[in-house]
């Protein structure tokens, strides 16, 4: 490839960085041009509400990589660089600062957006926190020592990785969440009980099917009342209400709905223009719906499966499993599929011992797993989703028929 070439990417999280990786791995000799909003140096994100939230991990420990990595003569760094426009008629984007950049070809990877309680925003308490950047982090950590008492709006992993997090250092938690159970829309009720019980056995409030209706404070908030009518005093609140995504960007230039559209190539509507990881909604060949996921294994590898089709077009169709972890106290929580509606679940271990794999299957298929404290049956759970077998409920609960036979089995079968 002509060293003429430019590639820009727009977005220097797990997905941006990961596809210009990608791209030096297999030889781009072009310019490889990496801009994002942030001025720090990339750095991984899932830490944010748990290692170094608490202190256990430095910006250094959170680097996707060291600084000599990005001094590669390939890679042109433009940090603390916000985008105005995208001109796909012309292969240019605009800077804010007026800065016009050409490319050959362009990859997407801007991520999601929080959502904002807007009354909390008009405000403008001096004690609300969100958590999505490391500036976001940096500023909850410094207020640490004045926090006893932290208030959760969300129950969704954030808030409750957060939540466990502050536990561990000694703060008092109370979580609200205004569904009856949580994660019951991703993980069913049941497991959202489960979840919401271990939080709760190990000193944590957690108060569902209601919501905070009044912030009681004047520059700082001291309490917070709910629809329920209980009232709770507290030192500062963060909001996990989860992420949506922003198409002002690509607005009337891309295909976009709840996400930029992109065909099994991660291109989108625009010829060598493509896009990554949460901003990306692609068709998920397991069940054959549109999604977009927004997590860090699936930004990594759409990133990585971008940047081999900028370079050979059409070469490698993107099919990898969803799959996200969170660890909760001592709950080492990985989940797998996409699941948005299932007719059975099977249990392979127990609940009481904290060690099971909690099957979805729609129509005699396996079409997710929430597995917790068994880590070795993420490799069989992916093949079998991924190969969508008929399986036998009976043996998937059985745990001394091992997975690998079961999965031997489905496939002579089928």
């Amino acid at each position: 490839m002509s060293t003429n070439n430019r590639i820009v990417i727009l977005g220097a999280g797990i997905a941006g960085v990961n596809a210009a990786k990608t791209l030096l791995d297999h030889d781009y000799e072009g310019k490889v041009v990496l801009l994002d909003m942030e001025e720090k140096l990339p750095y991984d994100r899932p830490p944010l509400s748990k290692e170094y939230l608490t202190g256990a991990k430095d910006h250094k420990g959170i680097l996707l990589h060291p600084e000599e990595f990005y001094q590669d003569s390939r890679i042109e760094m433009k940090l603390g660089k916000a985008v105005a426009e995208l001109q796909p008629d012309k292969k240019t984007v605009i800077l804010e600062d007026g800065e016009k950049i050409s490319f050959d070809k362009l990859l997407i990877t801007t991520g999601s957006k929080l959502r904002r309680l807007q009354p909390l925003d008009d405000q403008k308490f001096d004690n609300v926190f969100y958590l999505k950047t490391q500036k976001d982090a940096n500023r909850l950590q410094d207020q640490l020592s004045s926090i006893n008492h932290l208030a959760i709006i969300g129950a969704g992993f954030i808030g409750l990785e957060v939540a466990a997090s502050m536990l561990a250092i000694g703060k008092r938690v109370t979580v609200f969440e205004a569904a009856k159970t949580p994660l019951s829309r991703v993980l069913g009720e049941d497991i959202g009980n489960y979840i919401a019980s271990k939080h709760r056995e190990k000193g944590i409030e957690i108060f569902t099917d209601d919501y905070i209706t009044q912030f009681m404070g004047d520059s700082a908030i001291h309490a917070v009342e709910t629809k329920e009518g209980r009232k709770i005093d507290c030192d500062a609140v963060l909001v996990g209400i989860g992420v949506s995504t922003d198409g002002l960007l690509v607005q009337d230039k891309l295909d976009f709905n709840d996400g930029i559209i992109v065909n099994e190539f991660c291109e989108t509507s625009v010829p060598d223009i493509f896009a990554a990881g949460d901003c990306a909604r692609w068709t998920y060949p397991v069940s054959g719906e549109a999604i977009r996921i927004e997590h860090w294994d699936h930004a990594m590898n759409q990133g990585a499966t971008a940047a081999v089709n900028m370079l050979q077009p059409g070469s490698k169709p993107f099919t990898t499993i969803p799959y996200f972890w969170s660890d909760q106290h001592d709950l080492a929580i990985q989940y797998l599929g996409h699941p948005t509606q299932w007719d059975e679940t099977v249990m392979r271990g127990t609940i009481e011992t904290d060690q099971f794999t909690m099957f979805y299957l729609l129509n005699q298929r396996v079409v997710g797993a929430l597995i917790v404290n068994q880590p070795a049956n993420v490799l069989p759970v992916r093949r079998l989703i991924s190969q969508a077998v008929f399986i036998s409920a009976d043996q998937l609960g059985d745990e001394k028929v091992k997975l690998k036979s079961i999965i031997k089995q489905a496939t002579t079968i089928i």
